[in-house]
């Protein structure tokens, strides 16, 4: 059947002597459908999720009042979509800093999932729309209950640091964080086994037989925003996914010490379109966590951790300390190439090209001036003394690290690859830095 969306078409009937399968209803004339829901399989699949939680949203959005429990609902949202949002903070927390996420990413997220899942349902896409486009009461209800657990002011749309970081210390712990880990692995291969699983539960889930007959009159061929799109950056956007289309016009790979680590990461020089303009970007990719499973036993690691140098091996370790460190050192005066975008569920960073010489290539010249040297030299030594009078260590400074933008006047030295900076108080990280660019 097909529907006119500007009527009141869908209405959510919930009952605890409903029979066991939802009873699906259609009055053509008035052009309403009536899903008559066991309140029962409604709590089950709102805190359980045993029908993929394909009910839950439909009782959220279209039951009428005096069947919404505010109970149901703010336990649904904790066990159902609070995990997931923690999840995504855990990935994001070394840079949470300069993070604010708009309270509509936790149960759009969960919205947008189903509709990649469950992409010949409808109703699944309506609702999203909806979520995000339209201001009814019961949408402001639904933000109020999401605020209430998050402990959020009602007045305030927005997730920052404070908010950030009181539930990151309420719901840490190492199960947690290696799980998601471990989710972030397993999502690389997940996508086939997904839609496999969505071809499954097409045959088998009664419920999802029932919602696939709802069909919708209204045009709804328009994408979605992906959730990360309510995900705000200080600096550049979230991208989750393959990464800029573009050309590759080089491709490396580099490593910490190249003689004791090798290759933790590899960059790509890509020519990026965007509004009809081309630019040259660096796309990053941090190996993970099984490419450098050796590392933890490396006998020259241990011996650096010993003495207070601290390495890291973790690829969203390096790929947040990148894009933080890039914005820190901005901030007191270095010149760092801006990021664009990140994609921390694939260990991706592009930030800009930054089209100079670096400074082994400029020492190792033969036409290059002895003043010259001692500039660029003594400009280097006083930007790193700055950083260690802030407690700040670079831990890779490999002289291939730093790019000379301009040989004139004032010299600029830009710093490319932060990867492995961090704080330190003691002399020892200090030392490192020094007698890494010698």
């Amino acid at each position: 059947m097909s529907l006119d969306n500007e009527a009141e078409e869908i209405v959510v009937v919930v009952s605890p002597g409903a029979p066991i399968l939802p009873k699906l209803s259609i009055d053509r004339d008035a052009g309403r459908v009536a899903l008559l829901i066991n309140k029962n399989l409604i709590e089950y699949d709102c805190v359980f999720n045993i029908f993929s939680y394909a009910l839950c949203p439909l009782y959220l959005f279209y039951s009428p009042s005096k069947y919404l429990d505010p109970i149901l609902v703010e336990r649904s949202f904790r066990s159902a979509i609070l995990p997931s949002f923690v999840d995504d903070l855990l990935l994001l927390e070394r840079i949470k800093d300069y993070v604010k996420i708009h309270v509509k990413y936790l149960l759009y997220k969960k919205l947008y999932e189903l509709v990649q899942r469950f992409d010949y349902i409808d109703l699944f896409k309506l609702t999203s729309y909806r979520y995000i486009n339209e201001d009814t009461q019961r949408i402001r209800y639904l933000d109020n209950i999401i605020k209430k657990i998050l402990e959020l002011d009602i007045a305030n749309q927005y997730i920052e640091e404070e908010v950030i970081s009181r539930l990151l210390s309420r719901y840490r712990n190492y199960p947690i964080e290696f799980f998601v880990r471990a989710k972030v692995e397993w999502g690389k291969f997940a996508s086939s086994i997904t839609r496999l699983s969505s071809l499954v539960e097409r045959s088998i889930n009664p419920v999802i037989n029932i919602l696939r007959e709802i069909k919708i009159s209204r045009d709804l061929r328009d994408p979605l925003p992906k959730p990360e799109t309510f995900i705000i950056l200080y600096e550049g956007s979230i991208l989750r996914g393959a990464g800029v289309p573009g050309k590759v016009l080089k491709e490396r790979s580099r490593g910490l010490v190249e003689k004791f680590i090798g290759s933790l990461s590899s960059a790509r020089i890509k020519i990026y379109s965007e509004s009809g303009k081309e630019y040259r970007v660096v796309e990053k990719r941090y190996l993970n966590i099984s490419s450098v499973k050796w590392f933890f036993s490396s006998p020259v690691i241990e011996i650096l951790r010993r003495v207070g140098i601290e390495l890291f091996t973790d690829p969203l370790d390096r790929l947040s300390n990148d894009y933080y460190y890039s914005i820190k050192l901005r901030e007191i005066g270095l010149y760092t190439a801006k990021t664009l975008f990140i994609d921390p569920w694939n260990y991706l960073l592009i930030r800009e090209y930054v089209d100079g010489v670096n400074i082994a290539e400029y020492l190792s010249r033969s036409d290059t001036d002895v003043n010259d040297v001692k500039n660029v030299c003594g400009l280097l030594g006083d930007q790193i003394s700055l950083l260690h009078s802030r407690d700040i260590c670079l831990g890779d400074t490999n002289p291939r690290n730093f790019i000379i933008v301009s040989q004139n006047s004032p010299t600029k030295i830009f710093y490319i690859d932060l990867e492995q900076t961090s704080l330190c108080e003691n002399d020892a990280g200090k030392a490192w830095d020094l007698s890494m660019f010698i």
